[in-house]
């Protein structure tokens, strides 16, 4: 995929009422996001409504923080977007990551659950990771405290990688950094993954394109 073509499907999923199922429809249609991005005002005032497509300067200004960051936008249809993922028509088409991008195609397993789990449960989440990442397995899970930490930090004493799905790429960066301080290992060593850019959505929308990629990074 081109530069262009980046360009225009950043611009195509960040238009207002553009889903990730409406865009998998469009391009189906249009055969690229370019043809796609060009023919939504026409399809919109078709319906009643207007509709314009975001700027090229603010996908330009995304992909540049992005990179800023130290991450990488992949793609779907792209050579490192998750396999699993890309079967899904309602996968989201473009994810920034930090990290080993390779971890997505290991063979790895979910770790979640509650924020304010017991002493108990914190201690089960996070031997039960040790002894995954022990056995192989990439731990995957979320960013939040309780269960999730746990998870990685099983995973990272045990000397393996893990793999974060955030719900916002800003906050993921940030927990991800502290993480690896905490840990007292490079930030390489943690795969960020968030389905939204720094602006994020409803927490709610966040929560959701969180957990449907924490299940699909899943192999």
């Amino acid at each position: 995929m081109d530069r262009d073509e980046q360009i225009a499907s950043l611009r195509l999923i960040r238009t207002p009422n553009i889903g990730p199922m409406t865009f998998s429809l469009l391009l189906q249609r249009y055969g690229s996001a370019r043809a796609a991005l060009d023919a939504v005002p026409e399809l919109a005032r078709r319906g009643g409504r207007s509709l314009k497509p975001a700027s090229r300067a603010a996908a330009t200004a995304e992909i540049e923080a992005v990179e800023a960051a130290g991450a990488k936008l992949l793609f779907k249809g792209g050579d490192d977007y998750p396999k699993a993922l890309e079967r899904f028509d309602d996968a989201p088409p473009v994810l920034s990551a930090r990290g080993t991008t390779a971890l997505l195609s290991s063979p790895s397993i979910a770790v979640v659950g509650a924020r304010n789990a017991s002493i108990n449960a914190v201690r089960l989440a996070q031997t039960l990771s040790e002894q995954l990442a022990a056995n192989g397995y990439v731990v995957v899970s979320g960013l939040a405290r309780g269960i999730d930490t746990a998870a990685h930090n099983g995973a990272l004493a045990c000397g393996t990688d893990t793999l974060s799905c955030s719900a916002r790429l800003s906050t993921g960066l940030l927990c991800a950094a502290a993480a690896a301080s905490t840990a007292s290992c490079s930030i390489a060593r943690i795969l960020l993954v968030s389905s939204l850019g720094a602006s994020g959505s409803s927490a709610s929308a966040c929560t959701a394109a969180r957990d449907a990629a924490i299940a699909a990074s899943c192999t």
